[in-house]
């Protein structure tokens, strides 16, 4: 099984919205999209999506204590490629963040999650130290 990062990049809100957009343009039929989310203050990671492709949740990490926050991993095999616009919608205005990256793989080869890392605190460089996939 070969793995191939082709793009990828990432948004964040600087206030409370009621949806976050990535646009993603040259995108391969057949390749996968692998998403990362994060919604602050509320209930749930939020729902992301485009017009074309369907997400399955992968992972979800939930944590309180720093007050409520979610983080989410999605993937989608790519069914219609091109330009795309993924949008991440929490269940109420929040301040959001969402990245994405295009991988390009052997076909016929199992797509998983081998394992995650997470952390809280408070310190301005976040680090969920190493996860080995």
């Amino acid at each position: 099984m070969s793995w191939t990062r082709v793009q990828g990049a990432g948004v964040g809100s600087s206030g409370q919205v009621a949806s976050l957009t990535a646009n993603l343009t040259g995108v391969t039929v057949g390749n996968i999209i692998c998403l990362g989310g994060v919604t602050f203050g509320v209930s749930s990671a939020g729902t992301p999506g485009d017009t074309h492709n369907t997400y399955t949740s992968q992972k979800l990490f939930n944590s309180t204590s720093d007050g409520q926050y979610w983080i989410a991993i999605w993937t989608a095999p790519v069914t219609t490629g091109g330009s795309l616009t993924i949008t991440l919608i929490p269940q109420t205005t929040t301040y959001l963040s969402l990245t994405w990256a295009e991988y390009s793989y052997t076909p016929g080869a199992t797509i998983s999650l081998d394992g995650t890392a997470s952390n809280a605190g408070t310190s301005t460089s976040a680090s969920s130290g190493n996860v080995s996939i």
